[in-house]
């Protein structure tokens, strides 16, 4: 049996918090990114990126997390946005009238991942 958890990480960059997710989003594995996003909150004032490049499912749940989220941080004047949606994600996005995350990059140099 192969169990796809999801693995959360956060970087804190001079311009934004990136939380780069991988694996399954679901009711069962969401509680890494719900302390992720908290801690990017109360972390510092800053913006913040999701990365989802890796993730391979993301289930109501996670997009409810992002949105309640995301009003939290408009409220500070700070923007959530999230990169690397597949094209699946996206289109879930844009059913719950949630596509305002996922903001063009080229909009948002900040939200650019840093090439090595």
């Amino acid at each position: 049996m192969i169990v796809d958890l999801a693995e959360v990480t956060l970087e804190d960059l001079a311009d934004c918090v990136v939380v780069v997710v991988r694996g399954q989003l679901d009711l069962a594995t969401l509680e890494p990114l719900y302390a992720a996003l908290a801690f990017a909150y109360q972390d510092r004032a800053a913006d913040l990126v999701v990365d989802f490049e890796g993730v391979t499912f993301c289930g109501a749940e996670t997009l409810r997390l992002l949105s309640d989220t995301a009003v939290r941080f408009s409220i500070g004047g700070r923007r959530l946005v999230v990169r690397g949606a597949q094209p699946a994600q996206a289109r879930l996005f844009g059913i719950c009238r949630l596509e305002h995350l996922l903001t063009p990059l080229k909009k948002l140099s900040w939200a650019e991942p840093e090439t090595s």
